[in-house]
């Protein structure tokens, strides 16, 4: 099981898929690294920093309160309680999309496919091929090679542990920029461990961006008091809490300018609603937003 679920990473990177996803709907949703479709909701110090500061905080913030995953999250509650279970991002897609879309779901481990493919079935997908119990990154990129329709159609969702690892001659970045060059879109999740590597992907994804007239844009939350620092200083401040490290992001290639704008409006929300939070070991939790597209710079 994903021990990270729930955590501040998991929050942002659904938060920005369910707006995505209803603003653009696609024919086609593919994920490289889907987990299990849902987990157990139960506090943890890093779920108490992500989700369940969310479900605290999602009311008074508007654009939070107003956004497409508090709207999805209620929908499993039950009388304005939290869910009592986390759903993955899988999920999130197979529940906003329904049957309006085709699915391409992959993971390796054998209990997140059941659980997936159990999901499926309740929501009535179960006569498609929706979930391959595959390496996601070469699956992808067969898929995509043999694609018949619009590139533009489909998003791909990439949330790799292992971003730099090449698996089937190909890495979660290599495959990101091939398809961004090839004009599908893209949801690419990342996290880092120190200050300096601050939205480090678009180093790569803009460069393709650029040759191929796509648009990028990068949303990133940084924790304020690791500005400054170096990995292991960092790796001193958050003794005693998993997640993301110094921070996360997420880009997002060839969507409309106006669905990013909304993203970005949702990035700040959830740096105003973690202005006093506390990480897991006490120390301050305030989080720093930055929007970065293929326009401007760091």
């Amino acid at each position: 099981m994903n021990r990270y679920y729930g955590n501040i990473g998991d929050v942002w990177k659904h938060l920005v898929l369910a707006e995505l996803l209803a603003l653009e709907p696609p024919k086609r949703y593919w994920e490289t690294h889907a987990g299990s479709a849902s987990y157990p909701l139960t506090h943890s110090p890093d779920r108490d920093y992500g989700i369940y500061r969310f479900l605290e905080r999602d009311g008074s913030v508007p654009e939070l309160a107003g956004s497409r995953y508090t709207a999805e999250l209620s929908r499993l509650s039950d009388d304005g309680e939290a869910p009592a279970n986390f759903p993955g991002s899988a999920l999130l897609a197979m529940q906003m999309l329904g049957d309006g879309a085709d699915f391409l779901l992959c993971d390796l481990d054998p209990e997140s496919v059941t659980s997936l493919r159990a999901a499926a079935a309740e929501l009535g997908l179960s006569e498609r091929d929706v979930v391959r119990e595959a390496d996601g990154m070469t699956t992808v990129l067969a898929e995509a090679r043999r694609l018949e329709g619009e590139p533009g159609e489909v998003v791909v969702t990439i949330d790799p542990f292992e971003p730099f690892e090449v698996a089937g001659g190909v890495s979660a970045l290599e495959l990101a920029a091939s398809l961004i060059e090839h004009d599908f879109r893209v949801i690419y999740w990342y996290g880092y461990d120190a200050p300096e590597q601050r939205a480090y992907p678009m180093g790569v994804l803009r460069e393709y961006a650029r040759k191929s007239g796509a648009s990028v844009w990068c949303g990133d939350l940084m924790l304020v008091a690791t500005a400054g620092h170096s990995e292991r200083e960092v790796e001193e401040l958050l003794a005693g809490a998993e997640g993301p490290g110094a921070g996360c992001g997420i880009v997002c290639a060839n969507f409309l300018e106006a669905s990013v704008e909304r993203c970005t409006h949702l990035g700040e929300a959830v740096a105003r609603a973690w202005e006093d939070a506390r990480l897991p070991n006490g120390s301050p939790g305030a989080l720093e937003f930055l929007a970065v597209s293929s326009q401007n710079g760091l």
